[in-house]
């Protein structure tokens, strides 16, 4: 680009006057184009950053969903295991009431014979 634009300046120095104003157009449209490259080249990069930092970002999620995953499973075996204590223990219960029931009425009836 560099090189177009020395070569377009030169020709517009040794152009007559009604030359030079079509080469300092030319140049100014080299000018141009090459800055709309340069915006393009950075735009690309900037996309590219913007692009790794959603991949990361996906990474992040993915393992954070992994870890809430895993915590709920263990919630759930936790809750699993407490059901199970929880009816065992209601049915001791109830198992242990209906004998202490049974030795109030042997205790009850007893006396009277």
């Amino acid at each position: 680009m560099k090189r177009m634009k020395n070569f377009l300046s030169k020709k517009a120095e040794e152009a007559t006057d009604a030359d030079k104003s079509m080469w300092q157009d030319m140049s100014k449209v080299i000018q141009d184009m090459s800055l709309k490259i340069a915006q393009h080249f950075e735009g690309a990069k900037e996309r590219e950053n913007q692009r790794e930092q959603d991949l990361k970002q996906i990474k992040r999620y993915k393992k954070q969903v992994r870890d809430l995953e895993s915590e709920l499973s263990t919630e759930r075996a936790v809750h699993s295991i407490t059901r199970s204590s929880l009816q065992a223990l209601e049915e001791d219960c109830l198992r242990l009431r209906k004998q202490f029931m049974a030795s109030k009425r042997r205790d009850k009836s007893s006396p009277d014979k």
